[in-house]
């Protein structure tokens, strides 16, 4: 696994978290395009992981 990829990755998704959080609190809910953006960067994430840890994200997220 390259930790330095998946490290990115993570710091992707956080980031990418955070923007739809502020968005929220501005009360714009998260859109199909937010949440596909959120489910990419998993998929990206849990393609260097295992598929039980991605199935629980998946599952978090929907």
């Amino acid at each position: 696994m390259d930790f330095d990829q998946l490290n990115e990755s993570v710091e992707r998704l956080i980031q990418n978290l955070q923007f739809i959080q502020s968005l929220e609190e501005e009360g714009i809910p998260m859109s199909d395009d937010h949440r596909d953006m959120i489910l990419r960067n998993i998929d990206t994430i849990t393609n260097m992981a295992k598929e039980d840890f991605k199935a629980q994200l998946l599952f978090d997220v929907r």
